[in-house]
């Protein structure tokens, strides 16, 4: 016997398939019908969606950290999804959704019962939220897991205002439709709750500020005025109040403070002029300044930062439009870099604007360095005057004159005070104005109701589909069960395949006949 046994051909291929026939058409329709009758008479499963459309709100809370505004929309929007998928609002949607007692919200609720409002629903709210902590961590998750949160540019959240809530459950569809509308009541609630806490934080740290500010600030300054006054003053409020009147010597005191008033403005110009002047040289190569800006190289040009500041750009509007030139060909540069080489034509035209258009800034900063020097050296010419009239004055001030000088500071100190502590107050109503605001005013409108699933159409099972991969599963298994069976068929029914088989020329056969009757 050998046993180099041949490959089948088609027509044998053929032969194994088209001989059980009937076994694959069985296996076929078995499968296909189990299939069926499971989509049938298994658990339907539905889906409801609910619409909602976040608006951006302008905050009035002076101490909330707002985001990128490019980004905005997007943080909010990603912040929606986490609350609804959080654990307090998954757990009350489950509970109201298991106890039909629960399932109506009492009348007055929303905004005001979270500030204390009528009892009836406060008793609701927390009867849900007990049983809402009774619930095993694992059904959570499962129940998690059917909720989905979707907006129409897919992960690109921020090109849509609008996001959609999907919720699946087990038939009926009313169920879904359930699930989804109290789902979507619970995101709400929950999420001026966290809202109306943070304004209330708002409120106790500005209100702890106000205090401080009050006892440190304006407490401090008031008693320092007090003691002056009962100290040094006594009997001499009046003359003091005098002081304000233009005749004698009284007069040379006023002249002197105000005198005094300037000098101290003009040397917090002159500081101000002189730092704005380092921060410009700091800009520029050193040598631009001291040989001009011709002898700058390429590479000294590159170096620039051309940080100018904003009172040197308000101050030249050359400058300001240089500086928008500059950034324009800085973008046009990059984003031609981004697909070719830096020795490419249009990369090194650009790059010679930018250094061009860079030692035009230069060649501008050096003529408001030279604007700056003369500003200030017109101060100090001014302040030399001024301390020149000083000490002329300051020969006839008597003590009277010393005394309101100081009463006088320590006013403007009161007055300082005050109105930090009244900015504070102010920024306390914006808060509680903001607080109000956010609960009257839905940052997020439920567009439509939940919608109702169509009791022929859900999401699980499909039966048409189901029922094809079953028919194709059907008809593998069917064809596989064939060749099986004709592996462990060792029956020779042919010569060519004792020929095969044996690996012999078949001589002669004998027929099998019936009768037991051997023809030779």
């Amino acid at each position: 016997m050998t046993t180099g046994y041949s490959k089948k051909t088609l027509r044998e291929l053929a032969v194994v398939i088209f001989s059980r026939w009937f076994a694959i058409l069985a296996i076929t329709a078995i499968i296909t019908g189990s299939t069926v009758l499971a989509c049938l008479y298994s658990k339907k499963v539905y889906r409801s969606d609910v619409t909602l459309w976040a608006r951006q709100a302008k905050s009035m809370n002076v101490i909330e950290d707002a985001p990128d505004p490019m980004s905005r929309l997007e943080v909010f929007l990603k912040t929606q999804q986490k609350i609804i998928m959080s654990e307090s609002v998954i757990r009350r949607t489950m509970v109201r959704l298991n106890d039909s007692s629960l399932v109506k919200e009492p009348v007055g609720s929303s905004v005001d019962s979270l500030n204390g409002g009528t009892p009836v629903w406060q008793q609701w709210y927390d009867k849900v939220s007990a049983e809402a902590a009774k619930i095993p961590g694992k059904e959570v998750t499962e129940f998690r897991r059917k909720v989905k949160v979707t907006t129409p540019g897919g992960e690109d959240i921020a090109k849509s205002e609008v996001f959609t809530i999907s919720v699946e459950q087990v038939a009926p569809p009313e169920q879904a439709q359930l699930a989804a509308e109290l789902l979507t009541q619970e995101y709400l609630t929950h999420r001026r709750l966290l809202q109306t806490q943070f304004d209330v934080s708002s409120k106790q740290l500005l209100e702890k500020q106000l205090d401080d500010l009050r006892t440190n600030i304006l407490g401090s300054a008031e008693t320092k005025l007090n003691e002056f006054i009962e100290q040094n003053v006594k009997g001499n409020l009046l003359d003091l109040a005098q002081l304000q009147r233009a005749n004698g010597e009284v007069n040379h005191q006023r002249l002197r403070t105000v005198f005094q008033e300037e000098l101290i403005k003009i040397d917090m110009e002159i500081s101000e002029y002189t730092a704005l002047k380092n921060e410009v040289l700091a800009q520029i190569p050193e040598k631009a300044v001291n040989e001009g800006v011709e002898v700058l190289t390429s590479e000294d040009i590159a170096s620039c930062n051309m940080v100018i500041p904003e009172k040197v750009l308000s101050n030249n509007t050359i400058i300001a439009k240089l500086k928008g030139k500059l950034a324009d060909l800085i973008i046009e540069r990059n984003s031609l870099q981004e697909r070719f080489s830096k020795d490419y034509a249009p990369v090194r035209q650009k790059t010679g604007e930018i250094l061009s258009t860079t030692r035009d800034i230069v060649r501008e900063v050096q003529g408001e360095l030279k604007a700056i020097d003369q500003h200030v050296s017109t101060l100090k010419a001014r302040q030399a005057e001024i301390q020149t009239q000083i000490s002329n004055r300051d020969k006839i001030i008597d003590d009277l004159s010393s005394m309101y000088v100081k009463y006088e500071s320590l006013q403007q100190e009161v007055e300082l005070a005050r109105t930090l502590y009244d900015q504070k107050r102010k920024d306390l109503l914006e808060t509680e104005t903001a607080r109000q605001m956010s609960q009257r005013e839905v940052l997020v409108t439920q567009v439509d109701k939940a919608t109702l699933p169509d009791v022929d159409r859900p999401v699980r099972p499909i039966l048409w589909l189901y029922t094809v991969i079953a028919l194709m599963a059907g008809l593998l298994v069917g064809v596989a069960y064939a060749f099986l069976a004709d592996s462990y068929d060792h029956a020779v029914d042919s010569i060519d395949q004792a020929e095969r088989y044996f690996g012999k020329p078949v001589l002669v056969t004998v027929p099998d006949v019936s009768g037991g009757i051997v023809r030779r």
